[in-house]
This record gives structure tokens, sequence and C-alpha cells, in this order.
């Protein structure tokens, strides 16, 4: 297990990685709550990056309101919207930026539901698809076939699924940046599998 500082420290570094990806100007889609996408976003605000953001609700907890509220309160333009808006929010949107519980040996990541559905409105519209996550997360246990859900999920609300590989455009970590088919070739079987860290995303 990390330290704080130390997550606190790949935070920024993720943020620094997201800078050589996002287009100046951006509009940003994202949803639900996580730390490494509210650290990238403020600090994309900060140099000239990012305009504004829209959070999808996500409900049933909606903690896509607590994100919109902490970069409205570092000084990012932000709105939180119904879940049912992300399709036409990327009309106009420059890419979507989320979080992850883990990434699987395949590729494919897993996160707050309604990631799924983004992903793929995202690449119906040919708008990139970014995951931003610690290195620790990427899981070489399971893919999106054995990949046996949270525990203590309740299966008829679950609130994490997978989005498959090739709805993600790139993974942003405190490393660089990985595509999913190089995922596929750090975690192939044969190597030591790799636990991913508890902490939020």
């Amino acid at each position: 297990m990390e330290t704080r500082t130390e997550l606190d420290r790949a935070r920024e570094r993720i943020a620094r990685t997201f800078l050589k990806v996002v287009p100046p100007h951006a509009t940003i889609v994202t949803l639900s709550y996580s730390d490494n996408v509210l650290e990238a976003i403020k600090m994309a605000h900060g140099r000239g990056h990012v305009n504004r953001a829209y959070v999808l609700e996500s409900g049933p907890l909606f903690e896509g309101r607590t994100m919109a509220n902490a970069l409205s309160d570092a000084g990012v333009p932000a709105s939180a919207v119904p879940d049912s808006e992300g399709p036409f929010l990327l009309a106009r949107a420059s890419c979507t930026l989320v979080g992850a519980d883990s990434v699987l040996r395949d590729g494919a990541v897993v996160n707050k539901v309604g990631t799924h559905g983004l992903a793929r409105a995202a690449g119906d519209r040919k708008k990139p698809f970014y995951v931003a996550c610690e290195t620790l997360k990427f899981d070489a246990r399971y893919d999106a076939a054995t990949w046996p859900g949270p525990r203590n999920s309740d299966a008829t609300n679950p609130t994490f699924e997978i989005t498959p590989a090739e709805l993600v455009t790139t993974i942003v970590t405190e490393r660089g940046t990985y595509g999913p088919e190089v995922v596929r070739t750090m975690l192939s079987p044969g190597r030591e599998p790799r636990r991913p860290v508890s902490s939020e995303s």
C-alpha cells in the first residue's frame, strides 16, 4: 500500500502526464468522483489547457456533484449534469477523462457504472477517451472475461462495471501513457501479478 504522500505525488505526476495529451482550451466530460481526474483537470486548467468540465452526476450516489463542486472551488468552470446528457455533451467536448478502480490484463478498465456507456459514446463521436490511474491499479489476475466483480457489491444494483479495452484511447499514469495493447504486453501471463491499490481513484 502506498502512503498518502506517495499517492499525492503519483496524482501530480498523472496530472503532468495528462498535460501531454489534452488539447489546448479543451472542454472535458467526466463522471463520478476521482482524485486523479480532479488533480489532472485542475492542473490542465491552470496551464490553459482546459476551459470547462462537465461532470455526469453518476446516480444513485451522485458523486459527480461532489466532483463538480470540487472543480468549481478550485476555479475550474464546471457543471454537474444528468447522466443522460453525456452523449449530447460529447458533441462539443474535446475529450473524456475518467478514473479507474483497476486496469485488467487485457487493457479493460473497471470503474463506476456509466463509464462503459460514456466510452462508447465518445468512440461514436471519435473523441479521445482517457483513463487516469496509478500503475499500481494494473491487475494481472483478471481480464474482462474473468473479473469476478467487486466484493460486497449488490448484484441487483452494481456500482462498478467493465469498459472494454477497444473503447479506451490511452491510460494516463504517473509513469507515462499506455495504450491498452501495451498493457496487454505488460500484464501478459507469466509475469508476477500486481495487486491494485484500494485507494480512491
